[in-house]
């Protein structure tokens, strides 16, 4: 009788016996293990900051004389785990001590202050007179764009588009804008005048139009303001009192 070969059998006995130098098939159920991918590209682990946008960042400053701010300082951004994700002297000043979504910082190849995400895109310019950025008072701060004002909070967020041709800082929670002033410079401080002055509450709604002579602010509810070049005092509705 003439005996059949056939090669798929060979190749099972040979496989079960360890025999022969064939290259794996695939099929690992016997060891669990996964498949063999060519090209598999490598694993490489990064520190949960990289990863995590979320993870605030953290203020670190070095004393360094040859530091071009005035504060003799050199600045940068740390994660918890101490990895550095934006160098020291990258900003020639940084301003905000935890770093979660936005920063204010000053560049100084554009020579002024911005806010910057976490990935280092400006967001928006920071008002400033001089080498002094605008303090962040009630939560929100003063930007500027194309020489008009608004409003931004911590988180980057912008609350008052820039379209004033100068404002406030917010107190009790309004603040008086001015629509056609002019600047006038006064050494290192900026005065406004010729304009019109009205408020502006932290939505952003104006709650007083602007029909006044001067900026003012409101104390006890009420303000003093000058109308046609005579001093009244108003309510936080503008109603006369």
């Amino acid at each position: 009788m003439r005996k059949l070969f056939y090669p798929a059998l060979l190749s099972l006995f040979l496989a079960s016996c360890g025999g022969g130098n064939s290259e794996p098939t695939g099929d690992n159920t016997n060891n669990n293990q996964p498949p063999i991918e060519e090209n598999q590209p490598e694993v490489v682990t990064k520190s949960e900051t990289t990863t995590n946008t979320n993870a605030p960042l953290y203020l670190k400053c070095d004393t360094d004389a040859s530091a071009t701010t005035g504060t003799g300082k050199l600045c940068g951004y740390y994660s918890a785990d101490g990895t550095e994700v934006i160098p020291k002297g990258k900003y020639a000043d940084c301003l905000t001590d935890t770093f979660t979504v936005m920063a204010r910082v000053y560049d100084g190849v554009d020579h002024k202050f911005v806010g910057i995400n976490r990935q280092e895109e400006v967001l928006f310019t920071i008002y400033s007179t001089g080498i002094y950025s605008d303090t962040p008072s009630e939560g929100l701060f003063r930007i500027i764009e194309d020489d008009k004002m608004g409003f931004a909070d911590l988180k980057g967020n912008i609350i008052v588009s820039p379209k004033y041709s100068a404002i406030n800082a917010f107190t009790n929670g309004l603040a008086a804008f001015c629509e056609g002033c002019e600047k006038e410079y006064m050494g290192d401080e900026i005065e406004y005048i010729n304009g019109k002055w009205g408020v502006i509450d932290k939505r952003g709604k104006e709650v007083i139009p602007a029909k006044y002579d001067d900026a003012f602010y409101f104390e006890n509810g009420s303000a003093k303001v000058f109308l046609g070049g005579k001093e009244i005092t108003i309510d936080k509705t503008g109603t006369e009192i």
